[in-house]
């Protein structure tokens, strides 16, 4: 009882005061502490021993705002006994729908017989409320790892995989409107030779959401599969144009990922980009191969591979036969996105592994901290010496390196820490982010706090920062776990929307508990876990009412440069007519949008740079008689 008092008057003081923004030094002791570990097979969702502990649920809705101007409210939409949402990167589990519907998905697991029941969580917001709490998968069969997003007009498509030692393949499940009526199943086969696929990853785009986009993974010689085209795992694409009924692209390997290239690709870790602006994307991010970058402009027709970051072995595989260096590598996690641009932005935690071909084993050091981040415009990671390419002392803060763990003093080292990692996982990790209609970036992790659960271990928070310039600079983390109501929970798994409709908020969800680690992994026993959903509003500025400076105020455009549109916000002192002009170089007006009466205040308005030649432009914002005079890029 003592123990838990001090804990509890420790935390709210640590509740009620702002995070450091430095990065911590870590002890010398602490950086070169690792631990060794088997192979183990990526887990599908196959029975495994359970030891129960006591049942804890928690009914979650609140709001709450902070010194860093955000509005933040997050409700339970569900819940789960199977805490291994994905073996790496998460697929798409939430969809944002035009109208501000949701959709919603996990793996849902009962630990009655061993799982015997295990499937899709499904739950649907109608724009006012959520349904209630499933308390059953939406498949008939068992099945894992469900992805959901559009499918035409109005409807929804969810794909998972199929478990079990005879049942296997893909399940589809569609319905013409989403959040109402039944549901159409169909039947997904693996190629022949390899029927066994897992780990589906899915989106759709296009006219009417019909043209679908899926990677699957044949099974591993270790999960049961075979090798497929020399590989111990091969990725497949497929596409359909008429929303699932036929395959125009049916099991191929792209090449590029080929045999030619990798031995295998591991489960879970490849995931796609919400497609925007024309373009397609998928990246694989991996401890033991290269960081892809495969983009398509084409419809999915041809693709373009950038490594983001080349692996000194680039064709390890798990055997006896390889002993490697210390590699400074990507861990088990990742996000991307596409902004208006069409350029692609990653994500990705940073690991430190190593494997020994005696005794099979790898190690790795959980106590690397670091959420590294690129974009199209910047270099591949590269050093030297390829094994140090990501070491944190290369990376520069706030440029490439965006994330760490926040919550120590940053002006001495951390000389004891109790920690459990996610396969390979270190102190900061699990990172996804989403990219709205100005081009501001939300990016949101699972970080390590000094809050210590019950166990003695430090738990895990969501961190959230955001970038208003599209990845130029970046604003100060916001705990969304500082509340009391969080303050022992132990959040992992954050995943925001792969939805391109955005308004004044972001959407995200993510998993928590009161046990360190996962029940899956054998951290702990099984517990049941709280899904909940999240949206967040930060630019407070854009919507408080407030009494502006004197004079007309125009801020620099976002983006900038830009090829479609773009976005000014200006202050007013008085009601005025607006207008934006846009001019040539040479000084030929171009465009004139006019924007009628507008009240005192801050307005965002929106610029159309469809239609004129790449280059630079002027744009004049003029309020009755003042006039601010800004330049732009068009490209």
């Amino acid at each position: 009882m003592k123990k838990k008092l001090f804990l509890l008057t420790v935390a709210m003081i640590l509740a009620f005061q702002p995070i450091a923004q430095k990065r911590t030094d870590l002890s010398r002791e602490l950086f070169q502490t690792s631990v060794k570990r088997t192979f183990t097979p990526a887990l599908t969702g196959e029975p495994v021993p359970v030891e129960m502990n006591t049942p804890f649920t928690k009914s979650v809705f609140y709001s709450l705002s902070d010194p860093w101007n955000h509005i933040f409210e997050e409700e339970q939409i569900g819940t789960t006994w199977w805490d291994l949402q994905t073996n790496a990167l998460t697929q798409n589990r939430l969809y944002l729908f035009d109208d501000g519907t949701i959709s919603a998905v996990w793996t849902y697991g009962d630990p009655v017989n061993n799982f015997q029941i295990l499937g899709t969580g499904y739950n649907y917001f109608d724009g006012n409320n959520w349904g209630a709490y499933p308390t059953a998968t939406l498949e008939n069969q068992r099945t894992g790892w469900p992805c959901v997003t559009a499918w035409g007009t109005e409807g929804e498509i969810i794909c998972a995989h199929l478990t079990g030692p005879v049942n296997y393949g893909l399940l589809f499940n569609r319905r013409p409107v989403k959040g109402i009526g039944p549901w159409e199943e169909i039947y997904f086969a693996g190629p022949a030779g390899s029927p066994k696929i897992f780990w589906p990853r899915m989106i759709t785009s296009g006219p009417e959401n019909q043209t679908v986009y899926l990677l699957v993974l044949t099974a591993p010689v270790s999960n049961g599969g075979s090798n497929y085209q020399g590989q111990d795992g091969a990725l497949l694409y497929n596409r359909s144009q008429d929303g699932g009924n036929t395959w125009d692209i049916h099991h191929q390997v792209i090449e590029g990922l080929d045999s030619s290239y990798y031995n295998a690709i591991h489960a879970d870790n490849y995931m796609w980009a919400g497609a925007r602006a024309g373009v397609v994307a998928f990246m694989i991010a991996d401890p033991w191969m290269d960081l892809v970058l495969m983009k398509s402009s084409d419809n999915g027709d041809s693709w373009d591979k950038t490594v983001v970051w080349k692996h000194p072995y680039p064709f390890f595989e798990w055997s006896t036969t390889i002993t490697t260096d210390t590699i400074w590598c990507p861990d088990n996690s990742g996000g991307m996105a596409i902004d208006l641009n069409g350029m692609v932005h990653i994500v990705f935690g940073i690991s430190r592994v190593a494997h020994f071909a005696i005794g099979n084993t790898f190690e790795f050091w959980p106590f690397t901290d670091g959420i590294a981040y690129w974009n199209e415009s910047m270099p591949p990671f590269e050093a030297p010496d390829p094994h140090d390419a990501l070491c944190i002392h290369n990376l520069v803060q706030d440029y490439n390196l965006i994330g760490w763990s926040p919550y120590f003093d940053p002006d001495s080292t951390i000389n004891l820490l109790n920690l459990v990692s996610y396969n390979e996982m270190g102190m900061s990790t699990m990172p996804d982010i989403i990219i709205d209609d100005c081009n501001r970036i939300y990016l949101m992790f699972s970080s390590t706090t000094n809050i210590l659960s019950a166990g003695s271990y430090y738990l895990k928070h969501i961190l959230l920062r955001h970038s208003e310039d599209c990845g130029n600079t970046w604003h100060d983390f916001f705990d969304i776990g500082s509340e009391m109501i969080h303050i022992f929970d132990e959040m992992i798994y954050p995943h925001a929307s792969c939805s391109c409709y955005s308004d004044e908020w972001f959407y995200f969800y993510y998993i928590f508990d009161q046990m360190p680690g996962l029940a899956c992994a054998g951290n702990h026993p099984f517990v049941e876990n709280s899904v909940v959903h999240c949206k967040n509003k930060i630019f407070l500025e854009d919507i408080i009412e407030q009494e502006p400076p004197s004079g007309l105020e125009v801020s620099q455009n976002v983006p900038n440069p830009f090829t479609r549109e773009s976005f000014v916000r200006i202050t007013l002192q008085q009601r005025a007519q607006v207008r934006i002009t846009l001019h040539t170089i040479e000084g030929k007006q171009v465009v004139e949008t006019r924007y009628g009466m507008l009240n005192p205040g801050i307005h965002r308005l929106r610029m159309d740079g469809s239609g004129l030649n790449p280059g630079l432009y002027f744009y004049t914002v003029k309020a009755d008689e003042q006039a601010v005079t800004n330049r732009m890029i068009i490209r």
